[in-house]
């Protein structure tokens, strides 16, 4: 594999908090890699980190296999895309776009051919000379990521770049970057892990600042074949403390876990046939049969799930 961007044993620490512990790994100079794990794991504070936009308390990284390399140049390596679009509300979209060609120092030749490539993947032609005052929350997000995208660094980083858009943008913006990533490294941080496992060529889980298990989503899904059954009770029906630890006893239930209203447990392969303590159970209201996914292996291995970050309390604001 050609590397363009190594990190090893890679520490950070706000306060008395650990947000990173010991994180060491290699990613390729193409390719699609994603960053996942529930609010609070770290995924942000690394990609800053990968990004020189944020120093480590200890550890390396190296760009280029160089952990020397000057603070403008290592910069110039990766174009931060991050959460929060910061755009000048006076000038249109396309006046955006003009604006910063000039400021990544694109050819001449080639900044009329860009602009109307990141025009047409992010579907910004009906408001393409609209203020930017004037643009919804998801159009302002196509336009600040089709920013982004203008750049001729190597590595583009993305931190949760589908906030706000529609379904049908979001995937446009999966398509489009599933096309960049033969050429580039694309890195993203994203709680839509239905698209990761779809479009990423390499998954990160992280978990409390550590990385959990990695690989590529086919291993990954080929290493869990397992079925999560979800067993929802009816109101004011749980079972007891009692009952629980009988269950965990005496049944052949992996990994049982216990969330407010239901409990849940893991069965080898797809089979439909559930457990004998399942069938002798009382005021069971649904059962549910979850599949393999990377949703299921952060859950098998965590006991949590991973949702989406709230969209309120926005208040850092930025591109690189």
């Amino acid at each position: 594999m050609d590397v363009l961007l190594s990190i090893q044993e890679i520490s950070k620490q706000f306060g008395h908090k650990t947000v990173l512990s010991k994180i060491s790994l290699d990613l390729p100079s193409q390719g699609l890699v994603g960053l996942v794990g529930p609010n609070g794991s770290g995924k942000t504070t690394l990609l800053k980190i990968m990004a020189n936009m944020l120093s480590s308390d200890q550890g390396l990284v190296a760009i280029k296999g160089s952990a020397h390399l000057p603070h403008k140049q290592a910069r110039h390596c990766i174009s931060y895309i991050d959460q929060d679009p910061a755009l000048d509300p006076e000038l249109s979209a396309y006046e955006m776009l003009q604006l910063f060609s000039t400021l990544y120092a694109l050819p001449r030749a080639r900044i009329s051919e860009k602009i109307n490539e990141v025009i047409v993947g992010f579907s910004l032609q009906d408001f393409l000379h609209t203020p930017c005052a004037r643009l919804s929350g998801g159009q302002r997000q196509r336009v600040h990521i089709a920013i982004g995208m203008l750049s001729d660094a190597p590595a583009i980083f993305f931190d949760e770049p589908t906030r706000g858009m529609d379904a049908h943008i979001q995937n446009d913006f999966w398509q489009y970057i599933a096309q960049v990533k033969t050429t580039k490294l694309l890195v993203v941080v994203s709680h839509d892990l239905e698209k990761i496992q779809d479009y990423c060529d390499y998954v990160y889980l992280l978990s409390k600042g550590r990385i959990l298990t990695h690989g590529s989503p086919s291993n990954l899904l080929q290493n869990h074949q397992r079925t999560r059954v979800e067993l929802a009770f009816e109101k004011n029906n749980f079972p007891n403390q009692d009952t629980i630890a009988k269950i965990k006893e005496n049944s052949s239930a992996q990994d049982l876990h216990v969330s407010p209203h239901a409990l849940h447990f893991f069965m080898q392969g797809d089979s439909y046939r559930l457990p004998h303590w399942v069938e002798s159970m009382e005021h069971i209201a649904k059962v549910h049969r979850y599949g393999p996914s990377i949703r299921e292996i952060f859950f098998y291995q965590t006991g949590e799930t991973i949702q989406a970050k709230p969209e309120h309390g926005k208040t850092k604001k930025g591109r690189r």
